[in-house]
């Protein structure tokens, strides 16, 4: 059985009730429909107002009072929603969608749970977080809703392309871990599916604000990431020194699939150390899963045995020293086949495949990969233990 240790659990759980409290006082108050624009905007703070503002990239309107921003922006975010809403992906706009299409309501829940996505709402005006008969909610204002009616069919084109452009533009970064933003341009042009010149503007707002409400990838000015790549510089480099090895090539739709949400790599290694843990630890399929996709996002950013066995010791109830031998041939393979990103978006046994191929193809020049020389998959291990075996 999986086992963990949580120092000062209690402690822990108060602090995380009492924020919890203090979260849904301020921004979860009690609420009714229909609401307007104007009294949605005044239950705001000053400084989420100005969030507002700085977020439609209003000027010259910073010095007024509560009473006047609100009338100015009650004025003004319904005739911005188009451009606003033209800068969404398809998630998105089905949230407002909706919204819409339940009289100006969307249901979060019972449960109180505080996620960047309701500031991310707050902060473009077009939904408010309130308590309704004692469920959370999210409402739209009345003069929100007749404005995204009018121009609803307007828009579908736009939020499109810009799902288009995130799902590809996160998929290879899942594959990758990084791209400059030159070698991701050049990905999109092979697609047929780069910003024309005069989308370029749009093209680096639609992933800000994809990437503001999903959290998923990071922009940087001179390199897009997955947000779990902690050391996208470093990764650069590593690529970089890789000049001999150009990107793996995957496909619109393998991107596509790759872009979606919670999306990680599943194959046959990855579903045999799955079954491997559910059956000898009796965990639950989702258990098992979530550990081997913790292990498949270390196993991106470093290959170190001690690590990899900690983890394992961490979280089960291990009996025998067999266990860890199987399960430690089980991760060798797993890493073995896992497209990584200082690979360019191979896997080592690709490469190793791939740099027997040309051997074999240059009968004058044959190289052989000594048993205690490095693998030239480039994991780090020596070739026995690794790709040779």
């Amino acid at each position: 059985m999986m086992t963990s240790v949580y120092p000062d659990l209690k402690d822990i759980e108060k602090k995380v009730l009492k924020e919890e409290k203090r979260y849904g006082d301020k921004y979860f108050k009690e609420g009714s429909t229909p609401l307007g624009l104007y009294d949605a905007l005044m239950d705001l703070t000053l400084d989420d107002l100005h969030q507002i503002r700085q977020t439609l990239e209003i000027n010259g309107i910073s010095k007024l009072k509560k009473p006047e921003l609100v009338q100015y922006l009650t004025d003004t975010i319904p005739s911005e929603l188009q451009n606003q809403i033209s800068l969404f992906d398809q998630s998105l706009f089905q949230v407002i969608n909706t919204t819409a299409d339940h009289n100006g309501v969307y249901h979060l829940g019972n449960q109180l749970i505080i996620d960047e996505k309701h500031t991310f709402w707050r902060n473009h005006g077009i939904l408010f977080t309130k308590r309704l008969d004692e469920e959370y909610v999210y409402i739209m204002p009345i003069e929100i809703q007749q404005a995204f009616l009018k121009m609803k069919n307007e828009v579908k084109p736009a939020i499109e392309r810009n799902t288009n452009w995130y799902l590809l533009t996160k998929g290879m970064l899942e594959y990758y871990g990084v791209l400059t933003t030159s070698d991701l341009f050049e990905q999109l042009h092979r697609l047929k599916t780069a910003p024309k010149p005069e989308e370029l503007l749009d093209f680096y707002r639609v992933l800000d604000k994809c990437s503001d409400y999903h959290g998923e990838i990071l922009n940087q000015p001179d390199y897009f990431c997955i947000a779990s790549c902690e050391e996208p510089e470093e990764l650069l480099q590593v690529q970089k020194n890789r000049s001999d090895l150009d990107f793996n090539l995957f496909s619109k739709q393998q991107l596509l699939e790759a872009g979606e949400a919670e999306f990680f790599q599943k194959n046959r290694q990855h579903t045999k150390l799955v079954d491997f843990l559910i059956e000898q630890y009796a965990v639950t399929h989702e258990e098992a899963e979530a550990f081997v996709i913790d292990l498949q996002e270390l196993l991106q950013t470093v290959y170190n045995t001690d690590i990899i066995l900690q983890m394992f010791q961490d979280a089960f109830d291990i009996k025998h020293q067999n266990e860890i031998k199987q399960y430690f041939g089980l991760a060798v393979d797993l890493h073995n086949h896992l497209k990584q990103w200082r690979l360019k978006g191979f896997s080592p046994r690709e490469l190793s495949t791939a740099y027997q191929k040309t051997s074999s193809n240059q009968p004058v020049r044959v190289i052989k990969v000594g048993r205690n020389e490095p693998c030239p998959c480039g994991s780090g291990k020596k070739h026995k233990k690794c790709c040779g075996k």
